[in-house]
């Protein structure tokens, strides 16, 4: 799917592996510029004249990546064993008396 645009994938195997690799980082820069495309026209019709951003400016931006809280390993340990006393509390009451 990366190479399609290559009838003969022969062309690409008998290329210098320098020259592949400049292929095959082009050929991922134009995926990712076409997904970009697809996201741009699905937010395009809901955009208005004070809110409407240019494709090329679109395609530059920097997703912000996901923030995870900040633990100590002391921290994550009494959370999992928290998790495990509330999961033997649970299997022991299923046990004892056969309901929850």
């Amino acid at each position: 799917m990366l190479l399609s645009r290559y009838q003969n994938i022969d062309f690409v195997y008998n290329l210098p592996w320098q020259d592949g690799i400049k292929l095959i980082n082009k050929a991922i820069e134009k995926t990712v510029e076409h997904k970009d495309w697809e996201v741009w026209l699905s937010v395009y019709p809901n955009m208005t004249e004070e809110t409407f951003v240019p494709f090329g400016k679109f395609k530059e931006r920097k997703p912000e990546k996901p923030k995870k809280p900040k633990q100590t390993a002391e921290e994550m340990i009494a959370k999992a064993e928290e998790l495990r006393k509330i999961h033997q509390g649970i299997h022991e009451g299923v046990n004892n008396n056969g309901n929850i």
